[in-house]
C-alpha cells in the first residue's frame, strides 16, 4: 500500500507510512504482480525495488504490456497536457 509520488513509462516513486511492510523490499526485490492506480483504471504489472529511502521506494517497471503502456502514457499526456496550459 502506498501512493504514487511520481510516475513515467520507466517507473515510480511510491510514498508509504507502512514502514514494516517496506523492510520487506529491499534494492533488488522483483515485485511480480505490482498494482496501480493510474487515473481510473487499476494496472498490474512488475518491477523491480531500485532504490529505497525511509517511507520511500522507486521501482523499475519491467515486462511492460502494451496495455499497461497504453494506459500510462494516455495519463501521462493528460498530466502533461494540463501543465502546458
Amino acid at each position: 500500500d502506498g501512493k504514487v509520488i511520481n510516475i513515467s513509462i520507466g517507473g515510480a516513486l511510491f510514498h508509504s507510512d507502512d514502514l514494516e511492510k517496506l523492510s520487506h523490499l529491499p534494492v533488488g526485490t522483483r515485485i511480480e504482480a505490482l498494482q496501480i492506480t493510474i487515473g481510473e483504471k487499476i494496472v498490474r504489472t512488475s518491477a523491480i525495488v531500485v532504490y529505497r529511502k525511509d517511507n520511500l521506494t522507486a521501482v523499475r517497471f519491467l515486462n511492460l504490456k502494451n496495455s499497461f503502456l497504453k494506459v500510462l502514457a494516455k495519463y501521462i499526456f493528460q498530466l502533461l497536457s494540463k501543465s502546458a496550459e
